[in-house]
């Protein structure tokens, strides 16, 4: 009854004479939110899976049945709570009763939402400022050599320039297990120094081609493809897709000594293309420091078992196929590595795991939350015009499937008139 109502009903009991009853319910919009309810008494936990149906009179039919499943799920999770308060009051009293109509458990759900949304944006709002608009940058240089550069929410950019003469240089980068790399690298190097002196001595073209890590598809001997492509079991890294002079890396603990023959367990192929964008990306399993090193070859005792075999690698490796055994024997581990000439710029990104005592939320949830957005943003603009693009298209196909099921029921309803 509104107030019109109310005046009209009273005006008409004085000039008629007789009585009416008029009840007049004054409250506020809260407490009737909070109210219990006059309704047909059905259990709010009767109603969740009634929210979900598909309605094609909706202009976007599809769209609007999924916010009414998300709706229920909502429902059903408020459900639980009242379903639990009820179990308690049973235990305590013996009866059950649907406290979903009950004034004070609404009011504590009501309140503690509330709260509990004022909090979140408080601690938000101060993870920002803290960890994000006021961080204090950090940069140095490490004792390897290697420019740090720490970034907000455990975020490390390292930038390292090795001689590609040094087999296993130490980054001095500290990673830990479950610690994520991001590595891109620029630079070349040749792999005998003699030919260039001997080349630009008799102004002739170099036996083959300088070598670039950073690209997926390695440059080898022009000359000795095939017999490269034969002796690649010959190199450091002999694992799957294993290529001359590609970039590696392994990571180990500061007592144990790098390894210098794998098939994948301790070194790291690292693929990348500089000219697609395209990075390595590594997965860290162990924690220790981070060495890098292209893939050469290291005079074992394997390869030099190897090369006393075959008069094809003494031709191709050693200019002679005649070199004797002893002389084999002679040369250092690292001979082949010491005559490399170039070097290689990485540029490394460290993702801690554990984003240390900055997050003042359990688990380094907001870090991690604040990092996928900024790649996202700030890397990812086709994924995310493709995203974009594909919520248009749902969006078109959803109208378009609404409109011809109204256009159809419409036209049905007309020729049922008419018959």
């Amino acid at each position: 009854m509104n107030l019109n109502s109310l005046i009209d009903t009273i005006k008409r009991s004085i000039v008629t004479g007789t009585s009416a009853d008029v009840e007049i319910h004054d409250k506020s919009l809260l407490s009737g939110v909070l109210a219990e309810d006059d309704g047909d008494g059905r259990p709010f936990y009767r109603s969740v899976f009634s929210q979900w149906k598909f309605d094609s009179a909706d202009r976007f039919p599809m769209l609007m049945a999924a916010f009414r499943t998300l709706w229920s799920l909502f429902v059903a999770v408020v459900s639980l709570f009242y379903m639990m308060a009820s179990v308690v009051m049973l235990l305590f009293t013996g009866k059950w009763k649907d406290r979903s109509r009950s004034p004070r458990m609404n009011a504590v759900i009501f309140l503690s939402v509330v709260i509990g949304f004022v909090v979140m944006a408080v601690l938000i709002v101060s993870f920002f400022f803290k960890n994000v608009l006021l961080f204090s940058p950090d940069n140095h240089v490490n004792d390897a050599g290697a420019l740090v550069m720490k970034q907000p929410c455990g975020k490390e950019h390292y930038v390292f320039l090795f001689n590609t003469a040094e087999c296993w240089a130490n980054t001095g980068i500290d990673v830990m297990a479950g610690d994520k790399l991001q590595i891109s690298a620029s630079g070349a190097y040749y792999g005998r120094v003699q030919d260039l002196a001997l080349c630009a001595k008799r102004n002739v073209e170099l036996p083959f081609a300088w070598n670039n890590p950073s690209r997926k598809v390695s440059a080898v001997y022009s000359n000795h493809m095939d017999a490269m492509n034969k002796a690649s079991g010959l190199c450091m890294y002999r694992g799957e897709g294993a290529r001359f002079g590609s970039l590696l890396c392994q990571i180990q603990p500061d007592a144990l000594p790098c390894v210098y023959e794998d098939s994948g367990v301790y070194m790291e192929q690292l693929d990348m293309d500089a000219e697609e964008g395209v990075y390595a990306s590594v997965d860290v399993e162990r924690s220790g420091k981070l060495y890098v090193a292209v893939n050469d070859i290291y005079l074992s005792d394997r390869v030099k078992s190897e090369l006393k075999k075959s008069a094809g690698y003494k031709e191709i490796f050693l200019g002679d196929s005649t070199f004797s055994d002893e002389q084999i024997d002679m040369l250092k581990e690292n001979a082949w590595f010491n005559d490399n000439f170039g070097e290689i710029l990485m540029n490394i990104v460290v993702i801690r795991s554990n984003p240390g005592d900055s997050s003042i939320f359990p688990y380094g949830i907001m870090p991690r939350f604040y990092r996928m957005i900024d790649d996202w943003t700030s890397n990812d603009w086709r994924g995310l015009l493709v995203s974009l693009s594909y919520v248009a298209a749902f969006l078109v196909a959803d109208f378009t499937v609404g409109y011809v099921i109204r256009s159809r029921r419409r036209d049905d309803d007309g020729m049922n008139e008419g018959v």
